[in-house]
């Protein structure tokens, strides 16, 4: 199958937004930098859309292809992470190293912290994402974003690039971003395959596809103010968060 360069030209993008976002504590024009996780959410929604739908991959070879992938690097940085940090928990370490660490089994995160985001796509694409592409449910796909959303907006206690480890109903809210952001790609998939490789809407749909993304790069740069959504909101919630 064909590598799509573009989307490693955004990979790169993005990742060094996350990069700087850490480095800098989440403050000025990266204050909104997590965000960048839900793009990279997407993009994996969208190229595992493309190779669910095209090659048709059995359920375990989906298995054994996201162990391959996001495993390996995980089980080094991880090991790391256990030196410095001297945890010996054997739930904590057990959990870790089957990348369940932000499933739910678990009351908070700990070792490597940012590894909540491949844990939350191991999950999400193992037991989610594979049947609802798998079997081209589209309508479901959509029902998933929107409840998804509203979870996030209603019942998040501060803004969503930092939602990861709390919970609402038992569920952690970084499976729920996953959930969301995954889905998307999927539908992009299905749209990009309807509309733009038949090419009906021509141009336009490139000006869409360059304002999606430069709307990601403005809400990563876009300063929080409170928001009056949820009153449970901490004052630093972003407005376009809810």
């Amino acid at each position: 199958m064909r590598r799509l360069h573009k989307l490693d030209a955004l990979r790169l993008f993005f990742a060094a937004y996350v990069v700087i976002g850490h480095a800098t504590g989440w403050s000025g024009k990266v204050s909104n930098a997590g965000l960048a996780v839900d793009f990279f959410f997407i993009l994996s929604g969208f190229v595992l859309s493309r190779l669910l739908i095209a090659k048709r991959v059995p359920a375990f070879e989906f298995f054994v292809m996201r162990v391959a992938r996001l495993w390996p690097l995980h089980i080094v940085t991880m090991c790391a992470m256990i030196w410095i940090s001297n945890v010996s928990d054997p739930k904590i370490v057990l959990a870790n190293i089957f990348l369940l660490q932000n499933s739910g089994l678990l009351d908070h995160l700990s070792l490597n912290v940012p590894s909540w985001s491949i844990s939350a796509e191991f999950s999400v694409g193992v037991l989610l994402f594979f049947p609802i592409v798998s079997r081209h449910m589209l309508i479901p796909a959509a029902a998933l974003i929107l409840i998804s959303a509203a979870l996030l907006m209603v019942f998040g206690p501060q803004r969503i690039d930092h939602l990861h480890e709390q919970r609402v109903f038992h569920i952690p809210f970084g499976l729920i971003r996953c959930t969301m952001g995954s889905l998307i790609g999927y539908v992009i998939y299905v749209a990009d395959q309807q509309f733009i490789q038949q090419r009906r809407f021509g141009a336009w749909l490139d000006i869409v596809q360059v304002s999606f993304i430069a709307v990601f790069v403005v809400l990563m740069a876009t300063p929080c103010t409170p928001g009056p959504l949820n009153p449970n909101y901490k004052k630093e919630v972003c407005l376009l968060v809810g």
